[in-house]
């Protein structure tokens, strides 16, 4: 009768909702908590297209200032656990709401130390959207600062990617692996000026931040290193 019940909850449950019982799931995420560590403490954050309300949260350091950039379904999501994870971690965070039309705010050019992507790359789903989530993400951090965009799904990802930094003049290094299907990027801003936006202010939250695994290709286009 149990696995009856299985059966009958896989096929009512929502997308995703029982990823966490897999392995797989496990393995990404203590990835990603690898991935993250080199984020200095107090940094200014930017949580590019967030849509893990604050699980991401827990894998930031201490001290830093974080603005997650939502979608408008996203910004209508309780913000409870948000706030006591804020509190836990010891961070801030704000968030800034993206139109739907673009689907990216209006934000600050260089005003974040480094910016955090959980599979923006692979919601964007066509090529032109996830070039401009990667464009506005690196417009909005520093000169030499780094955006670091952890992408599950790593075979569906990779034109996404691909289109996205080959060629950008925002590139001034990128490093891709895979690792455990995820495909963990990290990308230096160059220092290409850009005309700043007309911003918008974030919203405070809580007041208190394609390889083998094995092998890394390193260089200013990670698609042109692979070949």
């Amino acid at each position: 009768w149990w696995l009856v019940v299985v059966v009958v909850l896989a096929a009512l449950r929502p997308a995703g909702a029982f990823e966490f019982i897999t392995p797989s799931y496990w393995l990404q995420q203590a990835a990603l908590v690898k991935f993250l560590e080199p984020i200095p403490r107090g940094s200014r954050i930017l949580e590019v297209d967030c849509a893990s309300g604050a699980k991401t949260l827990y894998y930031l350091p201490f001290g830093a200032r974080v603005v997650q950039w939502l979608a408008e379904s996203e910004a209508q999501r309780e913000r409870g656990p948000i706030d006591l994870a804020a509190q836990k971690v010891g961070i801030t965070v704000d968030f800034v709401k993206a139109p739907a039309a673009s689907g990216v705010p209006n934000l600050e050019a260089a005003s974040f130390d480094c910016g955090v992507s959980v599979g923006a790359v692979g919601r964007a789903e066509t090529e032109a959207r996830a070039a401009a989530v990667v464009d506005a993400a690196l417009k909005a951090i520093k000169t030499g600062g780094t955006l670091y965009l952890f992408e599950p799904n790593a075979k569906r990802v990779e034109p996404l990617l691909a289109a996205a930094l080959d060629d950008s003049r925002l590139v001034a290094d990128c490093t891709a692996r895979v690792e455990h299907d995820a495909v963990l990027c990290v990308v230096t801003r160059s220092d290409v000026p850009v005309a700043a936006p007309p911003t918008t202010t974030p919203e405070s939250s809580a007041p208190l931040g394609f390889a083998d695994s094995s092998s890394t290709s390193s260089g200013k286009k990670a698609k042109k290193n692979r070949r």
